[in-house]
């Protein structure tokens, strides 16, 4: 993930641009036309959000994602280069209209290569990483279906895959034989 991060040359518009929509899908684990159709006025940049109008959303529900300070202060830097186009919209083209998911998915496709990644990179591959490493960073699977927009928990665990290195550290710490004989905290001696 962080190969690909690396390879937008951020000097540039477009691939700024693409850097800053490649940090929204991970973080508000958005999909590609949420975050491409979101507003100006969709972000509020003082609480870290972003409201999902129920015509931009698969479920045809609102929702507010909430991300990070360090997502909304690129996104307001981006907005700042593009004021000149004038627009309602916070990713544009080189021309100032909305970016649309298929030149999106062109570019991401060549930011992959670049890195040298191998396997297919796609954007909704981004918000199942970040639904991923969100629940292994320790989030809630419950908080994870809001922020996912999912109306039940079937389709969040689907959407997540855990590595088996986060599954065997988890079942080390909360194991149940840890609450029946403790946990062995040196190693035991024994003389033969």
């Amino acid at each position: 993930m962080s190969d690909l991060l690396k390879a937008p040359n951020q000097r540039k518009y477009s691939d700024f641009r693409d850097f800053v929509v490649i940090i929204l899908l991970i973080d508000g684990m958005l999909r590609v036309d949420e975050a491409l159709t979101l507003r100006k006025t969709d972000v509020d940049f003082t609480a870290c959000c972003a409201t999902l109008r129920w015509e931009i959303t698969k479920t045809r529900k609102p929702r507010i994602v909430p991300i990070t300070k360090r997502t909304t202060k690129l996104m307001q830097e981006l907005i700042r280069e593009s004021t000149e186009f004038g627009s309602e919209y916070i990713f544009l083209n080189n021309y100032g209209e909305r970016l649309v998911p298929n030149h999106f998915c062109h570019q991401l496709k060549k930011y992959a290569d670049r890195a040298g990644i191998e396997k297919r990179v796609y954007p909704h591959l981004l918000r199942h990483s970040g639904a991923t490493l969100f629940l292994e960073e320790g989030g809630s699977q419950r908080y994870l279906q809001v922020i996912l927009g999912h109306a039940n928990g079937r389709m969040t665990a689907h959407y997540t895959h855990l590595s088996d290195k986060k599954v065997k550290k988890n079942h080390d710490e909360y194991s149940p034989l840890n609450a029946v004989i403790g946990k062995l905290e040196k190693p035991r001696k024994i003389k033969r």
